[in-house]
């Protein structure tokens, strides 16, 4: 993947657009995208001016995923941070890079933190587990979407409780058949960072999500 297709140009435009709503007061959480009467809308509408997210792979070449994170974060963030949010998320994409291994690197970021919070026998087994996955994923080993879900079956029974954990399971599981099941495999980690944020807080995955975004060479 090539992010905005290589186009320097196409960034230029879409940072103009994000501006302007932001100029105008357009964003907003709870909304999606309502260009009848009054103009209002989220990270993902003032973006792309509707909503939908295959849009962001589609016409940037960026993961489907990030346009979930994007939009969940969003939503989570204070009112302020989140109308400056858009803008920063799409200023840190760096023009012709491929950002398909953010997402696992940002599940190992996270589902590492997640450890601190349990004890639990059961947790501990199924997040490390969870965890052998996505670094099998950012290590580049070629894993067959059979390798991803050998491992959802073994860990689900055991992180159903654990949400942030379940949902990051099912994200691996269906992210090896990613060109069949983007949308399923994208919605799985947006909840699964929905999940974390409760214990992590929304402002420190921003901050995370972006660290990782810029580290993309």
């Amino acid at each position: 993947m090539k992010a905005f297709h290589g186009i320097p140009e196409l960034k230029e435009h879409y940072l103009g657009r994000i501006a302007y709503h932001m100029e105008m007061d357009h964003l907003a959480q709870g909304c999606t995208w309502e260009a009848n009467g009054k103009i209002k809308g989220c990270a993902i509408g003032c973006t792309f001016e509707n909503y939908r997210h295959q849009d962001m792979q589609d016409e940037w070449d960026v993961p489907i995923v990030l346009a979930k994170l994007e939009d969940r974060i969003f939503e989570g963030l204070p009112i302020e941070k989140a109308k400056m949010w858009p803008m920063r998320f799409t200023s840190a994409l760096k023009v012709g890079k491929d950002y398909s291994l953010v997402w696992p690197k940002f599940a190992l970021w996270f589902l590492n933190r997640l450890k601190k919070y349990s004890n639990a026998p059961d947790f501990l087994s199924a997040i490390d587990k969870t965890i052998k996955i996505y670094y099998r994923w950012v290590s580049g080993e070629n894993i067959t979407s059979k390798d991803f879900r050998a491992y959802a079956a073994d860990v689900a029974v055991y992180a159903s409780a654990y949400a942030a954990v379940y949902a990051a399971v099912y994200a691996a599981a269906y992210a090896a058949d990613a060109a069949a099941y983007a949308a399923v495999y994208a919605a799985y980690a947006a909840d699964a960072a929905d999940a974390a944020a409760c214990f992590i807080g929304w402002e420190i995955l921003a901050d995370k999500l972006i660290e990782i975004i810029e580290e993309v060479n």
